[in-house]
């Protein structure tokens, strides 16, 4: 199976925040993939959806597998997906590895997810990078509890204005002074992560 291209940085970041601004559902191309099913964070109903009497819950959230999976993945097919709730239908796993401003392999992924971002590379792409990581320091900082998955979701989100100035600014940057930028950000997203994921364990 061949690998797919990379997406360009900016133009995953620049779409993930748009179908968030509006409200729009994620767009990704799945294909055979599961694994957001399988993840472990915990998907919160809407009251709309507790009252759902299809979707299993504990009056908050969907129900778990033991390994795990949500209780609506049968067969590797998610049972309730034109009803799945409004959280399922936001996620786009590209956000987690543009949180991180580094692409992350998944082996065996064939949707443009984790492994189909690549690096940032150019001034449009550090732009957003480093919009990105303001968000994510900041939203870190301000709940240091808060899940890995929203956190990265949500900084995504920034406003394009900001952009434009962080382009303005690289553009002055040398391609070493970028380069030294990439790497120091990659290290702090880990670092955060890293205290992310061990709050929610």
């Amino acid at each position: 199976m061949s690998t797919p291209k990379p997406l360009k940085f900016a133009a995953v970041a620049r779409r993930i925040a748009r179908d968030r601004a509006s409200g729009a559902s994620a767009v990704v191309d799945c294909g055979a993939c599961t694994m957001c099913c399988r993840e472990p964070q915990r998907v919160e109903l809407t009251p709309a959806e507790l009252a759902n009497p299809v979707l299993r819950h504990d009056g908050k959230h969907l129900l778990r597998q033991p390994d795990g999976a949500c209780t609506h993945l049968v067969d590797g097919r998610c049972e309730v997906y034109d009803q799945r709730p409004r959280s399922c239908r936001a996620f786009d796993c590209r956000a987690l590895a543009v949180a991180m401003c580094k692409a992350l392999s998944a082996p065996g992924v064939t949707r443009a997810g984790y492994s189909r971002v690549a690096r940032p590379c150019d001034a449009e792409d550090v732009a957003y990078a480093t919009a990105v990581h303001k968000n994510l320091l900041r939203i870190v900082g301000q709940a240091p509890g808060v899940d890995a998955v929203d956190a990265g979701c949500a900084a995504v989100n920034v406003p394009e204005s900001e952009v434009v100035l962080e382009r303005r600014e690289l553009l002055t940057m040398s391609p070493e002074a970028r380069g030294e930028w990439i790497a120091q950000q990659a290290r702090i997203a880990a670092d955060l992560w890293r205290e992310v994921s061990d709050e929610r364990r």
